[in-house]
């Protein structure tokens, strides 16, 4: 089950000037796939009405200056945003890859926020 944190931001007017209640969804995810250079961050959520807005970032958990010799300084690049609505539920999945090409041992961690009108019946069960 992936853990989040749910804000209701409340009423909002959407293009076609109706009012709906919008959900911000923001969480933490460990990658689902280390592929040398590629990271995969695959997470669930309650379905929402329509497709939500879904940003991301990917950074590394070593912060520290020379934690890894000559990798510390190592960035990911979000290239694939996937947002699938089931039954039942949202999968949403995010890929990145480092922005040289080259292999990296460092763990990346997914940031992402997720905000959108929330169908109150569904359930991650």
């Amino acid at each position: 089950m992936t853990e989040y944190n749910e804000i209701d931001l409340g009423k909002a007017i959407d293009e076609n000037g109706q009012t709906t209640n919008v959900t911000m969804f923001c969480g933490i995810a460990d990658a689902s796939e280390n592929v040398t250079n590629v990271r995969e961050y695959e997470f669930r959520l309650p379905l929402f009405v329509t497709e939500p807005v879904v940003t991301a970032t990917v950074h590394s958990e070593q912060v520290t200056v020379g934690a890894v010799p000559g990798q510390s300084g190592t960035t990911l690049e979000v290239f694939e945003i996937d947002y699938a609505p089931q039954i039942g539920f949202s999968f949403v999945k995010v890929a990145a890859a480092t922005t040289d090409g080259l292999n990296t041992p460092l763990t990346f961690r997914c940031s992402y926020v997720v905000v959108g009108e929330v169908e109150r019946e569904s359930s991650l069960q």
